[in-house]
């Protein structure tokens, strides 16, 4: 008896959605650095951006981004199940989510900031928003390349 005797060897057809998943992961991680948000004091020269690491979100994001990076890293070096894009799925899912709660929440939590800033999202966010949903594509092929497998497809 061995533990990897019933599970095939993974092909192109299992790795290249864990390939996938593994450089959304990346372009995750990196969009946590990148700017998230422009500042723009009105009727002045002022400016200003803030990155995803100068709040907590982008901490979640390095978080989510290493997890579906290692789990895609399992699955592409041929070690895990395909049932390692759940997980996948699961990341993406919820760094998507950090995304689009954080384009919708724009405003200063400052009053007076908020009566005189533009506030305007900018290519971090939506690079976490844009990954986010290639991990969880990546997952659900990693998935549905896993049950072709064994149904013989």
């Amino acid at each position: 008896w061995s533990p990897t005797a019933a599970r095939p060897e993974p092909d192109a057809r299992d790795r290249i959605p864990a390939l996938v998943g593994l450089a959304g992961a990346v372009v995750l991680l990196v969009s946590a650095f990148l700017p998230w948000f422009r500042i723009e004091i009105s009727g002045t020269d002022l400016s200003s951006t803030v990155s995803g690491t100068d709040g907590g979100d982008g901490v979640i994001i390095i978080v989510l981004a290493l997890v579906a990076g290692a789990l895609a890293l399992v699955r592409l070096l041929g070690k895990g199940s395909s049932l390692l894009g759940i997980g996948l799925v699961v990341t993406g899912l919820l760094a998507t989510l950090i995304g689009v709660v954080d384009l919708g929440n724009d405003d200063p939590d400052d009053a007076i900031v908020a009566a005189f800033a533009d506030v305007s999202p900018t290519v971090g966010l939506w690079l976490v928003i844009l990954a986010g949903l290639v991990v969880t594509v990546a997952g659900v092929l990693m998935v549905l390349s896993g049950r072709a497998r064994r149904t013989g497809a």
